[in-house]
C-alpha cells in the first residue's frame, strides 16, 4: 500500500477546527471520502468530501456548514502549523424567538502559517483549494455570503458577517459579529434605515431555553419624510439572557 496517496471512506470523523484553546467549529459527519496525499517539503495534504460542521452548540442556537468539501495541509516543522479550508450549504437551528437568519453558504478558513499558501487537493476527481495571500496572515474565521438578520418582526439587516464559538463555564455559545451593517425598519415607504454600521450578537441555551444579546449601531435616516431630515446615530440593544454580557467579538 502506498502512503503516497491515499483514499477512504470514513464511518466517521470529529475533530474541532481552529485554535487548541477556543476552537472556530466542530466537525462531525458519516460516509465522508477522505483523500490523503503525502505532499512535498515536510507537508501533508487531506481533502474530505461530505462533511458537516458545527458553529455552536448542536443542542442549543448553532450554525451548520453541510456537505462541505475540506481542504487540509499540514506542514511539519517547529511548530508544526496547518491550513484549512471548508465551504458548504448554510443551514441553522434553536435560534431565539425574535431572531432569523439565513444566508446562501458558510466557508470556514483557518491558517495558523501566517503566510501564503496555494494548494490543491483532489478527492475522487474533485479539487479541493486551500488558498490564503500574505495579506490574510493567521486567521481563523467562518464568513458566509448572502447573510439576512431579522430581528423582530420588521426590522431586516445584512452586512459582512463572520460567525465563532466559545465556550464559557461549560456552555457553548454562538458569536456573530458584523461590520457595513445596512438594516431598515418600517413597511418600505415609511420608516428608519441604518447604515455602516456594526453588530454583535450571541446566542446561547442557559438551560431554561435559547436566548440572547444584542448590541448594534450605525447612522441613522429616515425614509418617506419629506417635510425635514433627521441625522443621528443608532443604537439597539437587547438582552434576553437575564446574565451580563461582556463578550468581545472578532
Amino acid at each position: 500500500l502506498s502512503t503516497q496517496a491515499l483514499s477512504l471512506s470514513l464511518q466517521h470523523i470529529h475533530a474541532d477546527l481552529g485554535p487548541a484553546a477556543q476552537p472556530i467549529a466542530t466537525l462531525d459527519s458519516a460516509g465522508a471520502a477522505l483523500s490523503y496525499q503525502s505532499g512535498t517539503s515536510g507537508k501533508m495534504l487531506v481533502g474530505v468530501l461530505g462533511v458537516n460542521l458545527t458553529i455552536g452548540d448542536a443542542s442549543g442556537p448553532h450554525l451548520q456548514l453541510s456537505n462541505a468539501n475540506l481542504g487540509l495541509a499540514v506542514y511539519f516543522g517547529s511548530p508544526v502549523t496547518y491550513a484549512l479550508d471548508a465551504q458548504g450549504g448554510f443551514a441553522v437551528a434553536g435560534l431565539p424567538a425574535g431572531i432569523g437568519l439565513s444566508a446562501t453558504n458558510l466557508e470556514v478558513r483557518v491558517n495558523t502559517t501566517g503566510g501564503a499558501k496555494t494548494e490543491h487537493i483532489n478527492v475522487l476527481g474533485t479539487d479541493i483549494p486551500v488558498l490564503f495571500s500574505a495579506q490574510d496572515g493567521n486567521v481563523s474565521q467562518a464568513l458566509a455570503t448572502g447573510v439576512k438578520l431579522q430581528i423582530g418582526t420588521f426590522i431586516q439587516a445584512t452586512g459582512n458577517f463572520g460567525f465563532t464559538q466559545t465556550t464559557e463555564n461549560s456552555v457553548k455559545k454562538l458569536l456573530i459579529g458584523a461590520t457595513g451593517v445596512t438594516a431598515s425598519a418600517g413597511d418600505g415607504t415609511l420608516g428608519v434605515s441604518v447604515t455602516n454600521g456594526t453588530l454583535g450578537l450571541e446566542m446561547y441555551n442557559n438551560g431554561s431555553g435559547n436566548v440572547y444579546a444584542l448590541d448594534a449601531s450605525g447612522a441613522l435616516a429616515l425614509t418617506g419624510f419629506n417635510v425635514f431630515t433627521v441625522s443621528a446615530t443608532a443604537r439597539v440593544r437587547v438582552n434576553t439572557t437575564g446574565a451580563a454580557v461582556t463578550e468581545a467579538i472578532p
